[in-house]
């Protein structure tokens, strides 16, 4: 049964795993027994009503509102998301991550590299990727609407009811405030749930909110997979990934993802993420780059360490390379040396290859940056290639390269063999 004394003990030890020494899980066990066969009484004569949330907020990497249920609370969201989980576990989709079994943070990016390395062929061709989240996603789930997904398919009358108690529970109403209280005024309107519609919003920090929001998502997992055939589709919570070896079939008018969503959930491009080219680069650029990295909401600026290095390995086979020693190697070695633009590097208009090098390279003649740069546009255009797949160069020069190339021919220019 649900609400029987073995699953409650059974559910408890589960919240308490990694938790024990914690206060309110020390003043849980304490009246262990007491505690449970209470929690029992009120569950089974539906009495039950979540308890006051502890309300703080996390600075890094960005500034968010999180609500800690009370610890028996914990435990009965851990009864609920037990019941939940037999059902949905079938449907949901294999690639899928966050709150689930065996698929965390690890499992995710090891399964994004496996689709990397498929989509480009173990790096030996071109591929893109197209990386997008739901805007504001906790704040905006429609609470009827996840009911109205949860509801048909549960049979049990307890779980239905505790179903709904936990759904439109409002942890706004009873709450305490731990840390800095001035720390509300500085969340966005649109990042709180102080500010939000009370019958939208779910509280970051609950496991049930964790398995809720991917149950919320499940029809666009579905859509993604079974209705674009979308081979190399990847979700962690809010977040999702394509990969397509087709440039073409990576824009959003062939992959509609927001056709599937509810009008609470408005997808927008996740910002220098969204990024269609092969080099996979993502906001982390700057990181990778040692340089700082700021904290809007908070004003805090990270400094990488003084020794603080980036270092790449991967499958050296490509390139033609059968022994699998130099091609491979060479060409990763010299991809983070040298970023591409989105459009796969190629400048725009000569102009715009122009004004980089006379800014960079002053004493450079215009007739001469003209053919340079028309030079760099035309390796890229190789390098890309058409519609068949992969160009013939495994190599593109980048735009820094580019500006490299002018200074070092700029420098030299009166050596004797120049």
């Amino acid at each position: 049964m649900l609400f029987s004394f073995e699953n409650l003990h059974r559910q408890y030890l589960a919240c308490r795993r990694n938790k024990r020494n914690t206060l309110n899980a020390l003043r849980f066990e304490v009246r262990q027994e007491e505690n449970l066969l209470d929690l029992q009484a009120a569950l089974t004569g539906r009495s039950y009503a979540p308890s006051r949330s502890v309300c703080f907020f996390v600075k890094r990497p960005k500034l968010r509102e999180i609500f800690a249920a009370d610890f028996r609370d914990r435990v009965v969201h851990h009864v609920l998301v037990d019941y939940l989980e037999r059902i949905w576990e079938p449907i949901f989709i294999h690639d899928s991550y966050a709150c689930r079994r065996g698929k965390g943070v690890h499992a995710g990016v090891n399964r994004l590299r496996q689709f990397i390395r498929q989509a480009t062929r173990n790096g030996t061709r071109p591929a893109w990727y197209l990386q997008l989240d739901i805007h504001n996603y906790f704040m905006s789930i429609d609470k009827d609407v996840l009911f109205a997904l949860l509801a048909p398919k549960i049979d049990d009358d307890n779980a239905l009811w505790l179903t709904r108690v936990l759904v439109y529970h409002d942890c706004t109403g009873d709450y305490v405030i731990k840390g800095d209280p001035a720390m509300l005024d500085k969340m966005p309107p649109h990042k709180t749930l102080f500010k939000t519609d009370s019958n939208k919003g779910l509280p970051i920090g609950n496991l049930n909110s964790q398995f809720f929001a991917n149950v919320y998502l499940n029809g666009l997992d579905q859509f993604v997979k079974h209705g674009l055939k979308c081979r190399h589709y990847l979700r962690y919570c809010d977040d999702f990934v394509l990969l397509s070896d087709n440039r073409e079939q990576d824009a959003m008018g062939r992959w509609p993802v927001d056709a599937t969503l509810t009008p609470s959930q408005r997808v927008r491009p996740a910002g220098q993420r969204d990024r269609r080219d092969g080099a996979f680069r993502t906001g982390g650029a700057s990181i990778m780059g040692c340089k700082p990295l700021s904290i809007p909401q908070t004003g805090e600026t990270i400094r990488p360490h003084n020794k603080f290095r980036l270092v790449a390995t991967g499958n050296s086979a490509g390139g033609g390379d059968r022994s699998g020693l130099y091609q491979g190697v060479l060409r990763q070695n010299l991809g983070p040396a040298g970023p591409v633009s989105p459009d796969g590097g190629r400048l725009p208009r000569t102009r715009r290859g122009d004004a980089k090098l006379a800014g960079a390279v002053p004493t450079m003649p215009p007739a001469v940056a003209d053919k340079m740069v028309k030079v760099a546009n035309e390796i890229r255009k190789v390098f890309v290639g058409g519609q068949d797949g992969a160009g013939e160069l495994s190599l593109t020069l980048s735009t820094r390269g580019l500006l490299r190339w002018a200074t070092l021919a700029a420098a030299f220019k009166g050596a004797p063999n120049a």
